[in-house]
């Protein structure tokens, strides 16, 4: 008698015969696995892997994508950052229904650009302007804002975080510095440093000046009839860059290790100043090449002048050629007084 054959076990890899209620798949494909996603290459990364043995190329690849993003970075029309950053970091917003009243409300008032050494020029007429005015008080806030850039086009000494009422500024030197700090903790420590300055300016702008006193003769009496009172207006002044001239430099000195465009990369950097006051009133200052990249100026490209742009709430002051003329800066001290003075605040 012939013995049944041997029940057979499936092999790895085959299935067993069709049994009611089993879907057999049609192949071993069916059952796979999607593919993995890859890492979406960093630009430029195959070249750097290509002559990963070359230093000098290394060098030479990475100065051609740092000076690809500044272009990028710096065709983004200025006007527009100004609109961007106004929706991040907003003016100080009138209180509301359950919020005590402001005493006072002062403009915030920031002087911005791409070249540091006009930007200082233009900030430090401004201040002059406004501190000859009896019914301003000006206060002025600055930063290290030279620490992310690798130029030698940054100032000698840096000016200190405290602010200064009615007075020069303070330069303090790098002492106590890391050197050894990459560009991203220089700016993380910018952006922590002016939310804790932006509580002062706040406080400031909305705390009502104390009147002035007349001057007294020897004997302790008022040289002349004390004055009318009149009211005093708080002026905080950045005078030497804010949030838009941080930005772009971070921007532009922060490397871009993934896959972010150099618009993207700018407005990541643009996007830390949420919850730091805006300003009222920005002044830009266009010089050179980087500052004309704003196709919608009102000013003939190869002249310079003064340009009121009500639509971003920014005074433009084109400078080519590296030259900054008296009737330019008149002009400008004249166009801030009178959105100071005369309204433009609440206009």
């Amino acid at each position: 008698m012939m013995e049944p054959p041997p029940r057979s076990t499936p092999m790895r890899g085959q299935f067993p015969p069709h049994t009611p209620g089993h879907v057999r798949p049609q192949n071993l494909d069916d059952l796979r696995l999607p593919p993995l996603q890859t890492k979406i290459p960093v630009p430029g990364s195959a070249q750097l892997q290509q002559h990963q043995f070359s230093p000098q190329l290394q060098r030479n690849s990475s100065l051609s994508n740092s000076q690809s993003v500044e272009a990028m970075v710096m065709t983004i029309p200025f006007l527009n950052k100004i609109r961007v950053l106004a929706k991040i970091a907003p003016p100080l917003a009138a209180p509301g229904p359950t919020s005590p009243t402001h005493e006072v409300r002062g403009p915030v008032v920031a002087v911005e650009g791409t070249n540091p050494k006009f930007v200082a020029e233009v900030g430090e007429y401004i201040d002059e302007c406004l501190r000859k005015k009896a019914e301003c008080v000006v206060k002025t806030w600055t930063s290290d804002s030279q620490s992310l850039s690798k130029r030698s086009e940054s100032t000698p000494t840096d000016i200190s975080m405290s602010g200064t009422e009615n007075g020069a500024l303070s330069p303090v030197g790098r002492t106590g510095v890391n050197q050894s700090r990459g560009p991203i903790i220089d700016y993380l420590s910018a952006i922590g440093t002016w939310h804790s300055k932006s509580a002062e300016i706040r406080n400031f702008i909305s705390t009502r000046p104390a009147p002035t006193t007349p001057p007294k003769s020897p004997e302790g009496t008022p040289k002349s009839p004390a004055p009318t009172t009149t009211p005093r207006l708080p002026i905080a002044l950045l005078p030497r860059g804010f949030s838009l001239s941080l930005s772009d430099r971070a921007a532009i000195h922060i490397p871009i290790n993934d896959a972010y465009a150099p618009v993207d990369h700018w407005q990541w950097m643009a996007t830390l100043w949420r919850g730091i006051i805006g300003v009222d009133l920005t002044v830009y200052v266009c010089s050179g090449a980087l500052g004309d990249e704003d196709g919608s100026r009102g000013v003939h490209p190869g002249l310079g002048g003064v340009e009121v742009r009500n639509d971003a709430r920014a005074i433009v002051v084109y400078a080519p050629g590296g030259k900054l003329e008296d009737k330019w800066l008149r002009r400008v001290g004249f166009e801030v007084a009178e959105f100071v003075i005369g309204g433009g605040l609440k206009g």
